[in-house]
């Protein structure tokens, strides 16, 4: 994070995550599936901190303490408590800014990386935290943007709203816009269209290509924008309209074109897709259009400030 940004910063305090066993999921003992839920952390890690008292299973409604219950299978509906006695939260950009109020939503300018809401690391360094400390409480969110894409997202006041948006993004009749940039030259200005399915590889790390067994159908159009604005050297604006939302789609389809995000740390030009390490660092990848052609509302980035985000 640039010095010039300001960031935000937390307190460290206390927490206890609770993570439930899902239904599908693969049938692991305790310890495998907290290393496969969680690749960045280690068995060894994992281990020392049953060993200390901070991991323990709900079982039933029920606390078990033993720690040999990690090396036995996990059950559908278990829950796996971990405590986090001092709790210190990465900080992140202090940069959310609104772009729009109405009675039943409004529309803001998310920084990355910012976590739309709790999870892992994030409790109280994230979007709908933030937006909660301005006075916007029990917002309903519609849509989301990974922590490290940067721009425009809608989050309802109220169920009418949340239904309104939810159905609209459901059934793609949302013109979703985003700018990213490359660092080569793309060969053409046409139109691209990339049909290629997408599903989850491991842990935070997602894969796609043709004919891909349990992937889902994803479709983005990417154009190159060869003369839109002055950008530094090796430095390449495209855009990218997705027609579906899956995970990572945008950042997997660029890399399956041949031109992947110039910073994406996983499907990068020098990604790591092993799962292990955490994303943690802003991408140039925006959000900079929003349409709703059947609700009449439309929101756009100035070219500007776009650029200058993608540039960070």
């Amino acid at each position: 994070m640039g010095a010039s940004r300001n960031i935000r910063l937390v307190a460290p305090y206390s927490i206890t995550h609770r993570i439930r066993i899902k239904a599908g999921e693969p049938t692991l003992s305790g310890i495998h599936y907290l290393t496969y839920r969680f690749p960045h952390i280690s068995e060894k890690e994992w281990r020392h901190r049953i060993n200390n008292g901070f991991l323990q299973i709900e079982r039933m409604g029920k606390i078990v303490d033993e720690a040999e219950l990690f090396d036995q299978d996990l059950m559908v509906s278990d829950v796996i408590l971990h405590h986090v006695p001092t709790m210190i939260e990465p900080s992140v950009p202090n940069e959310v800014h609104m772009i729009d109020e109405q009675p039943g939503f409004i529309v803001v300018f998310k920084p990355a990386p910012l976590p739309m809401h709790s999870g892992g690391r994030y409790h109280k360094n994230t979007l709908v935290s933030i937006l909660a400390q301005m006075g916007y409480h029990d917002l309903k969110i519609v849509h989301r943007l990974d922590a490290v894409t940067s721009g425009l997202v809608v989050l309802a006041k109220n169920k009418e709203y949340a239904r309104l948006f939810t159905e609209a993004f459901q059934s793609q009749n949302v013109q979703k816009t985003y700018w990213a940039l490359v660092n080569q030259l793309p060969p053409t200005a046409d139109t691209q269209r990339i049909e290629v399915p997408v599903k989850r590889k491991k842990g935070f790390v997602f894969e796609c290509a043709p004919n891909l067994k349990g992937g889902l159908d994803a479709v983005t159009l990417i154009r190159y924008l060869p003369e839109a604005v002055q950008l530094p050297k090796n430095s390449y604006l495209v855009e990218c309209r997705p027609l579906t939302g899956r995970t990572h789609q945008i950042r997997l389809h660029l890399d399956w074109w041949g031109y992947p995000i110039c910073n994406d740390p996983i499907y990068g030009p020098n990604g790591d897709r092993s799962g292990n390490k955490i994303q943690n660092v802003g991408i140039a990848l925006i959000s900079k259009e929003l349409i709703f052609p059947s609700l009449n509302y439309s929101y756009a980035l100035p070219d500007a400030r776009a650029i200058d985000t993608l540039l960070q």
